[in-house]
């Protein structure tokens, strides 16, 4: 008999593919280690985790019918969507494929909480006037079909690799470094502002009043506390504010998003939320968004990361319900932003299977939303 056998005779840790004795006892020696920085329950929640991610696992390996049948709080879901036509070939923008791609989501799929990114250096024009005409069929389109519509202005980050998308005559300016923290008096700060309100007048320009109503939540920087993306800059609260601010000005409709990837930085989202309703700014006008990953090269790849997610890894920070249980005190919305449902970097799933797709949407259902409410979850 093993030694990990006689340590624990009846240890079994089910995943998704199959957790050896060997492994498992690995598992619980870096628990050990973990602990004394951890805490000491970091043992029994990691197995619990490993046991949430299998059982996942598991539920999701089921027919659609079934899966439909086992879990009626589907009936609470929204799926949406974020898109990006930039991401297309420039043979696949010719032939107009993202746009019936956007339409197919749309009238086919009937998902109405769509996520537009609008890239500071696909929305300006050599001079560095706004010019929409890149957007303007999907806009045009999104307005008069989606009902809950979000708009991710950034400036400086909007969703999907390199994350910063600015215009090249101000990188080569040098107004913004890698690991940077963008303020508020920062030059690159100053012309994010002069954007945004240009694209603000040019939106409200070219739409009516009841299709602005259309555009129902603004995102502001992508991931702001993350320093993920090429240049891996950050966002100071006061900068963000004042993006906000003028956001709220010409859209008091709108509520607000931000997001964190993962659970890394929730609590500098929620301690930003907090200072937003002290400000004023409405409850009911606020959504906090979490992104959740899977498969995340250089990180799942590692034998013991590949049998964790973003709702259980890393150890040392908020849970998942600590996060929904803050934000429902704080009275504010909490949604999946991006859930992942395409492949990343050496992985070939999710995005070719059924199997991972209802595996993700099973984890966000149970770890990332407050299924006793009607919530949204936008596939990424």
């Amino acid at each position: 008999m093993s030694i990990s056998e006689r340590l624990f005779p009846k240890l079994v840790i089910p995943s998704s593919p199959g957790v050896t004795r060997r492994q498992a006892l690995q598992l619980l020696l870096i628990g050990a280690s973990a602990a004394t920085v951890g805490g000491e329950h970091f043992i029994g929640g990691l197995v619990q985790d490993l046991y949430s991610v299998d059982r996942a696992w598991r539920e999701a390996s089921v027919s659609n019918d079934r899966f439909l049948m086992d879990h009626p709080q589907l009936l609470n879901l929204s799926l949406g969507g974020s898109f990006a036509p930039e991401l297309w070939s420039e043979q696949d923008q010719e032939a107009k494929r993202p746009f019936a791609a956007l339409a197919f989501s749309v009238r086919r799929l009937g998902m109405q909480d769509i996520r537009l990114g609008i890239r500071w250096n696909r929305a300006v024009d050599a001079h560095g006037s706004v010019d929409l005409s890149y957007y303007k069929p999907y806009l045009d389109f999104c307005v008069e079909n989606v009902s809950n519509l979000c708009l991710n202005v950034g400036p400086i980050k909007t969703f999907r690799f390199p994350e910063e998308h600015v215009p090249k005559a101000i990188i080569e300016k040098g107004e913004v470094s890698i690991g940077s923290t963008i303020k508020q008096a920062d030059n690159i700060a100053i012309n994010a502002f002069s954007y945004l309100e240009s694209l603000i007048r040019s939106l409200k320009s070219m739409y009516s009043a009841e299709q602005i109503e259309r555009i129902a939540i603004i995102q502001p920087e992508n991931e702001p506390f993350d320093p993920m993306g090429l240049l891996k800059v950050k966002m100071a609260p006061s900068y963000l504010f004042e993006l906000i601010s003028l956001i709220r000005k010409d859209f008091p409709h709108a509520k607000i998003l931000l997001n964190t990837l993962g659970r890394t930085h929730a609590e500098n989202s929620y301690n930003f939320f907090r200072m937003l309703v002290n400000k004023g700014v409405p409850r009911d006008k606020l959504v906090s968004g979490m992104d959740y990953y899977y498969k995340v090269p250089n990180v799942n790849s590692n034998w013991f990361l590949s049998k964790e997610d973003f709702f259980s890894y890393p150890p040392n920070v908020k849970s998942p319900q600590d996060i929904i249980q803050s934000n429902n005190e704080l009275g504010i919305e909490t949604e999946i932003t991006e859930g992942q449902a395409e492949p990343w970097g050496h992985f070939r799933s999710p995005g070719n299977s059924s199997v991972d797709f209802r595996f993700m949407i099973l984890r966000c259902m149970s770890e990332g939303l407050d299924m006793k409410k009607q919530s949204v979850l936008r596939k990424r």
